[in-house]
């Protein structure tokens, strides 16, 4: 692992630095927030240090290094995340691999020396990662949950469970002051892959850096459903999300049939009368948008959201805000590559 001074930093992983500083301001305040298993699990920012050190050893029993790469591929869930925050407390660089990457750029991966490790979610994804690793060379495989009786599906894979057990923690929590509540976060929606190529980074970079709790969905299957019971204030995308978005809210609109939703779109448009009163606020809360008053969307120069949904979005009190490109990432010992989420007085209605 990491070399560790008297304070329980690692000299070579900033991002370990940053994950520190970030608990200490509240312990016992929220962190993340997703939905399994039909309920919704939470854990605290002592909790997450926890989990990270754990999964950290974990990934260093298995041969990652600080400056190695480990290869990410499927939706973003919790696990992802603290796999991926593990990862770069270590001091090595994550790589996303869009999920409809062909099978020689998988093959690439697995062949570049300096990838250490994949991890994966959903059984089909760790399918085509094992059988590449065993036609060339043998990397180990993280896989997000186990089969039936806690055995993985494959030899050579190893599940997160296993993972979180393989070796002891470092005791990153014993070194974090005595738990308070902080302060009170901007519960931030995520609903993505590692399509994002970038996703992993910048959503890592602002759970460090800003005041949010994460707050994820079961599947992306269900973003719709889970977001609506989650009512997040804000929401940090990917260019694709929100056209992805912003085409399932168009085919839920009423009166689509007959004009393609025009005359909702119309109503939206005024800021006073049934649409002010009535119409809008009861299509936020239809659409899991009750709450949410800002959409921070991270593109680069040649991708922004289209004027469509860009337009659908702020006729529904939540305007997206572009930001390209970011502040220099944690990783590297700058202030962090995420976006900045601050407190508004309340949502949009």
């Amino acid at each position: 692992m990491s070399e560790i001074n008297d304070d329980g930093v690692g000299r070579d992983a900033p991002y370990l630095r940053a994950l520190l500083k970030r608990a200490a301001r509240g312990p016992g305040s929220p962190a993340i927030e997703e939905k399994r298993r039909g309920g919704w699990a939470r854990r605290e920012w002592r909790d997450v240090v926890e989990e990270v050190d754990r999964l950290a050893s974990g990934l260093a029993t298995l041969g990652v290094k600080p400056g190695d790469v480990v290869a990410i591929d499927g939706e973003i869930s919790g696990r992802i995340l603290l796999v991926a925050a593990a990862a770069s407390a270590l001091g090595a660089r994550i790589r996303s691999i869009p999920t409809r990457a062909s099978r020689a750029d998988r093959d690439s991966v697995v062949e570049d020396p300096a990838v250490s490790a994949v991890v994966g979610r959903g059984r089909e994804v760790v399918a085509e990662w094992t059988q590449l690793s065993a036609r060339g060379r043998r990397i180990p495989i993280v896989f997000d949950h186990a089969t039936a009786g806690g055995r993985a599906p494959a030899e050579g894979v190893v599940t997160f469970d296993r993972l979180r057990a393989l070796a002891p923690p470092s005791g990153w929590r014993d070194r974090l002051p005595a738990p308070t509540a902080g302060d009170a976060p901007v519960r931030v929606w995520i609903e993505e892959s590692t399509d994002w190529v970038d996703g992993l980074d910048v959503i890592l970079d602002s759970w460090v850096e800003d005041s949010i709790v994460l707050t994820l969905p079961e599947l992306l299957a269900a973003s719709d459903r889970d977001r609506r019971e989650a009512e997040p204030e804000a929401w940090l995308a990917s260019v694709d999300a929100i056209e992805r978005a912003a085409g399932r809210i168009r085919e839920r609109l009423p009166g689509r049939d007959a004009s393609g939703g025009a005359w909702v779109a119309s109503l939206l448009e005024r800021t006073g009368g049934i649409a002010g009163k009535v119409l809008r606020p009861r299509l936020r809360a239809l659409l899991g948008l009750a709450r949410l008053d800002r959409i921070e969307v991270h593109a680069d120069a040649r991708l922004a959201p289209s004027a469509a949904a860009s337009a659908l979005f702020a006729r529904l009190g939540a305007p997206p805000r572009v930001q390209r490109g970011g502040r220099a990432s944690t990783r590297d010992g700058g202030v962090g590559g995420g976006l900045p989420f601050v407190a508004a007085e309340g949502a949009a209605s």
